[in-house]
Parts: C-alpha cells; sequence; structure tokens
C-alpha cells in the first residue's frame, strides 16, 4: 500500500470482503471468480477499476516500490499487458493490464484457462526484461515475492542487511 498509494487514488484490495477489513482509502472487492487463483483476481480488478490501465500487484512483494511502480506504468502506454521478466520468468503479479483484455482472460478462465502464466498467451503481452529492470532493481530484491515462511525468513535478512548499508 506504501508503495502504491502516491501513484493512484484508486487502490482496491481483490477477495473476500467479508474475510478482512480494508485499510483507510481502500476498496475491497470480493473476487468475481474467486476459484481462479490470482487470475480471477486480475480479471476482477479489470472490471471493476474506474482507469482503463490497471496495476497488478500481489501483497507479497515487499521491495517493489513507488518509483519503479511509476515507470513501469508509464512504459508502455498502449500495452495490453506490461510484464516484467527475468530468467525465471514472467511477472504478471506486478505489472500493467488495460481493462480491454478482461473479457479475453475471462473468455479463457471459463475455457478452463486457471495458469495466469497461460492466460498470458491469449493477449499481446509488452515484457520488460531483466536489462531493464536492473534500472529500479540494482540489488536483484525488487520482485521477490513471499510464498513460504522460509521466503519470508529470506526476506527480513535481506530487508537487515540492505538497512545496514
Amino acid at each position: 500500500l506504501a508503495a502504491l498509494r502516491p501513484l493512484t487514488p484508486h487502490v482496491m484490495l481483490v477477495g473476500r470482503a467479508s474475510d478482512r477489513p480494508a485499510p483507510p482509502g481502500v476498496a475491497v472487492h470480493d473476487d468475481s471468480m474467486p476459484d481462479c487463483g490470482p487470475l480471477g483476481g486480475i480479471i476482477t480488478a479489470l472490471e471493476v477499476a474506474p482507469t482503463d490501465r490497471v496495476l497488478v500487484l500481489a501483497c507479497d512483494l515487499p521491495f517493489v516500490t513507488t518509483h519503479f511502480l511509476s515507470a513501469l506504468a508509464n512504459l508502455e502506454p498502449s500495452a495490453d499487458a506490461l510484464v516484467p521478466r527475468d530468467e525465471e520468468g514472467r511477472y504478471a503479479i506486478c505489472a500493467v493490464f488495460h481493462r480491454r483484455v478482461a473479457p479475453a482472460l475471462r473468455v479463457a478462465t471459463v475455457s478452463g484457462t486457471r495458469k495466469l502464466q497461460d492466460a498470458l498467451g491469449h493477449l499481446t503481452v509488452t515484457e520488460v526484461p531483466r536489462a531493464v529492470l536492473t534500472t529500479w532493481d540494482g540489488d536483484g530484491r525488487l520482485l521477490l515475492n513471499l510464498n513460504t515462511p522460509q521466503d519470508y525468513r529470506a526476506a527480513e535478512h535481506v530487508a537487515s542487511a540492505g538497512a545496514g548499508a
């Protein structure tokens, strides 16, 4: 939230609104496709967003910065999807999507697509390569996401090492 708030007044969370209280100034929307993982959440966000372009950000990216998100949002204004990529793959959980792709993503999902990476195949994706990412990510931690307790502990270590630098 700290990275997003300086960029837009339209910050939202997608999930089950009854599961969590909304932070001040944040709208919470029920996921319209709750059994579809991140893909369903992105479709919901695209369908309810008040803007044509939607910056999608997973909640488990502790090192993402406002500076990077601002640059990402302004790289390719006409792209269907603008997605960072490094040697590990695409980061569609930290990307910019145009609202016009919501119907294509919904059709793909209704047809059985559940993986976000597979759904990207239905779009014209502009990738932000690692070489460009290094402008904002010199230490390689910008898109580090936390999926396990071990990831969390590693991130704490990275953060404390960075704080002492």
